[in-house]
Formats: C-alpha cells, structure tokens, sequence
C-alpha cells in the first residue's frame, strides 16, 4: 500500500480520501484472494518512516486502518 499520498495530490483529492482509495483496493484484492481459495497473505502497510509525517495524518491513518480491518473481519 503505497503512494496513496502521491494519489491524492495528482488526482487534487484529499489526502483522506486517497487512503480510502488505498484502503478499497486492497479490500478488493483481498476479496479475490477469499475466492481463489488463497489462505495466507501479506501487506506491507506502514512503514517506520510513517511515523515522522504529522501527528495528525498518522493518527488518522491508524484510525482508518483499524475500522476498516474490523469491517474486514465481520463481511466472512
């Protein structure tokens, strides 16, 4: 899950909305690997250096990425 920043800023969206657009597709990816029968994953989310941009993206970006996992965890 990268450059959903880069996304947000040259497609003139919120930075927000670019992570949700993130979010969505790894949903969508994660939907066809429920169907192809595939049982283990990984995603490479979040990395160290996230923690140096503002206090206030990464507290939304945790906070986004916990209620989405939850809605994750609850559609199967």
């Amino acid at each position: 899950m990268d450059g959903n920043r880069r996304f947000a800023k040259a497609n003139k969206i919120p930075t927000k909305e670019g992570h949700l657009k993130g979010f969505q597709s790894l949903i969508n990816m994660l939907e066809w690997c429920l169907e192809l029968d595939i049982k283990a994953i990984t995603v490479y989310a979040f990395s160290i250096d996230n923690y140096k941009r503002p206090q206030e993206e990464v507290v939304t970006l945790m906070e986004m990425a916990k209620e989405k996992i939850a809605e994750l965890s609850f559609k199967k």
